[in-house]
């Protein structure tokens, strides 16, 4: 309670972002699993919010994040153990899914990634569904060409759709860009993926910075063609490509460009939507304005 209480009163501008941070160091070596999920949600959103200041800022993050996430890893491991409680099993995958996020060009890290990914195709308890997403990006983030075939083969091997789902939420975590173009126009123009689910990999090319700038381009690029593609079909598809390509975004920039390029653009159906979005953009725009003013990046710098 006591660290949402001080990062939404932040959010507010009512407390400063370096009373967050100080909170979080006081609980850098916390066990509790609800504890642990408000750290996760915390770090989450400061990771984004972080990527809008300054390259210096957002990895000093990054190196808070990892050390909080690795200290967590250190207590519980990636294995269940037959005494685990639920909590338990709720701190690991907890944990876990941060990996991809904090933790990625983390030797150690990749190579238990990518041990479990080889051997989960002949033993799918060494690789639980609940973390499966995350050592799929793990690799696509650390790795090449070969990994993100390796996953694609995935997707490609199967017809059940949930085994699917780990594939499309993950490919386009891949940090070439060539690859993440080729994830879009895979989502997109293939056949390949369903349409009801086209927007999963949009989802994963948004994963960070570069990839929200290249998904917005994209969509603005193939407008007709996505607008074509899903015009018979529920509007909710068409919100869900549009807040998988823009939710990443927080800066009164994007805002302004985003609200002027659906004025030229309309999408009546999906204008409560894009209405929200952009609201909720509005307040985030402002959080990153006042963090970009605070002392953050010297105080991460100093620990």
């Amino acid at each position: 309670a006591v660290l949402n209480d001080s990062y939404n009163l932040a959010k507010a501008g009512l407390s400063s972002i370096e009373n967050v941070i100080k909170i979080l160091l006081a609980l850098e070596n916390e066990t509790s699993s609800v504890v642990f999920g408000s750290i996760a949600t915390v770090l989450s959103s400061l990771h984004v919010v972080t990527e809008q200041i300054s390259e210096t800022c957002h990895q000093e993050f990054i190196k808070l994040g990892k050390r909080i996430v690795l200290s967590a890893l250190n207590k519980c491991g990636w294995d269940s153990k037959i005494t685990d409680q639920h909590t338990e099993k709720l701190y690991r995958s907890t944990c876990i899914a941060l990996l991809d996020s904090f933790a990625s060009d983390d030797m150690n890290i990749f190579n238990e990634a990518k041990r479990r990914f080889d051997l989960h195709f002949t033993d799918n308890t060494i690789l639980p569904s609940d973390y499966k997403t995350t050592v799929y990006k793990i690799l696509l983030k650390s790795g090449g060409i070969d990994e993100y075939e390796a996953i694609l083969k995935t997707f490609n091997e199967t017809e059940d759709n949930s085994i699917r789902k780990y594939a499309m939420s993950s490919l386009g975590a891949t940090k070439n860009t060539d690859l993440k173009l080729r994830t879009l126009d895979w989502a997109i123009k293939s056949g390949d993926v369903k349409l009801q689910d086209f927007f999963y990999p949009i989802g994963s090319v948004t994963g960070d910075i570069n990839g929200g700038e290249l998904a917005w381009k994209y969509f603005q690029d193939n407008f007709d063609y996505i607008k074509d593609k899903v015009s018979k079909a529920n509007s909710s598809l068409m919100d869900a490509a549009i807040m998988f390509t823009c939710s990443r975004f927080c800066t009164e920039d994007k805002v302004n460009e985003i609200t002027a390029f659906f004025e030229a653009n309309p999408l009546p159906k999906s204008e409560r939507r894009i209405s929200q979005l952009l609201e909720t953009m509005k307040a985030s725009a402002t959080f990153v304005e006042r963090t970009r003013a605070s002392n953050l990046e010297a105080m991460l710098k100093s620990l």
